[in-house]
């Protein structure tokens, strides 16, 4: 029957001058030595608490005021583990419980700022509404606390002990809407995050050395995740990579992404293959031993092509890597098509191809629900550097 009641104030009329002046959780009782007759507000700050099971008998009986659901006058003894409080009169505050699905959480605000100001018009002013509307805010306020709050003191309004409760509260329930609802404040040098990446694996090979440093330097706390594409089987799905590399024509409309830049595609092949000539036709290029990135758009399309001209190359090696290329080229016949500026092409000869090839643009992308992640868009901006000073 404790549990359904806050709010207690007392006057000891026995020899054991104790008072209970709150009863303020369903799992926590207060008890306030006293000094006299009188409960002061004073004495009232010098709180002893007891959990709620210390108390052996909380007894008491209504007395005057009938018809009052509201107040009622309570007569009556308490017994505890640690003190015997003799006869009291208790005056008993029934609070209802707030139902949070239909509260108003504007009022909170509202509150906060009377409890601050306690005083109505200053209150409205601050709140932007009228005092009629800032009053029945506060009306409304008394109804689902079935409290009064804030009671009129000459020409101030001072808060009751529940609103006193509940300032601290509202304030901290206010500080946490303000942190979580305003933008947050992404610093690299303290942020933990793992950057997801994911491109071609000759971009990797030319990229990722500069943005290891970049992370590495401005994110020290942080980890980089790489992967290759096509995206094999461990690559995350759902949206969850920061920035994907990847041609242009291959970005769905609806996706955010932003142009880099793009690659011109030549032949390649070991210094001294004598194999090739400056000026190759198409048959002479199909069948020479060609080397074959795997699931590569690149040699898609030039499949296609040679096929809409009645030939098809001859492919003496298929690999998974076009890292590879530069180490498999040296001392063969060999021949691939490839990046003018990618890594390790300085260490081998580049023939013109014998048909039209043009560029390839290549657009950086990013799920939706990261567009406006700080982190996620400053690991974009490093990439975005990089990729623009590689990309023609």
């Amino acid at each position: 029957m404790v549990s359904s009641f806050r709010g207690v104030k007392a006057f000891v009329l026995g020899q054991r001058r104790f008072g209970v002046a709150a009863i303020s959780s369903p799992n926590e009782a207060v008890a306030t030595a006293t000094g006299g007759l009188r409960v002061t507000r004073k004495e009232f700050e010098q709180q002893t608490v007891f959990p709620l099971e210390d108390l052996k008998r909380l007894s008491f009986s209504p007395r005057g005021r009938r018809g009052s659901s509201r107040k009622k006058m309570w007569t009556g003894s308490v017994s505890c583990r640690t003190y015997t409080v003799g006869k009291c009169i208790f005056q008993m505050y029934s609070m209802q419980d707030v139902n949070i699905d239909s509260f108003d959480l504007n009022l909170l605000r509202v509150l906060s700022v009377l409890l601050r100001e306690q005083h109505v018009t200053r209150a409205a002013q601050q709140l932007g509404l009228s005092q009629a509307a800032t009053s029945h805010a506060l009306a409304r306020l008394r109804r689902s606390f079935n409290d009064r709050l804030l009671v009129r003191v000459g020409r101030e309004l001072q808060p009751t002990p529940e609103a006193e409760r509940l300032q601290p509260i509202i304030e901290e329930i206010l500080r946490l809407a303000r942190e979580s609802l305003s933008s947050p404040v992404f610093d690299p040098w303290t942020a933990t995050t793992t950057f997801t990446v994911a491109m071609p694996d000759f971009l990797s090979a030319a990229f990722l050395p500069e943005l290891v440093d970049r992370v590495r330097n401005q994110a020290p706390l942080s980890t980089l995740a790489t992967y290759s594409l096509p995206a094999p089987s461990r690559f995350p799905r759902g949206g969850s990579a920061d920035a994907t590399l990847i041609p242009a024509s291959l970005v769905p409309a609806t996706d955010p992404s932003t142009r880099v830049g793009a690659i011109r595609w030549i032949g390649l092949a070991a210094k001294g293959n004598r194999a090739v000539t400056k000026r190759l036709s198409l048959k002479a290029f199909s069948e020479l031993q060609h080397v074959v990135v795997e699931r590569a758009q690149i040699h898609e399309r030039v499949d296609n092509l040679l096929s809409e001209h009645g030939y098809t190359r001859s492919v003496a090696l298929q690999i998974s890597n076009s890292e590879l290329i530069p180490t498999v080229l040296h001392g063969t016949e060999l021949v691939t098509i490839g990046w003018a500026q990618g890594p390790g092409s300085r260490n081998l000869a580049e023939f013109d191809l014998p048909f039209e090839l043009p560029p390839t643009e290549y657009d950086l992308t990013w799920p939706h629900r990261l567009t406006n992640d700080a982190a996620s868009t400053w690991l974009r901006q490093q990439v975005v550097a990089i990729a623009s000073r590689h990309l023609a």
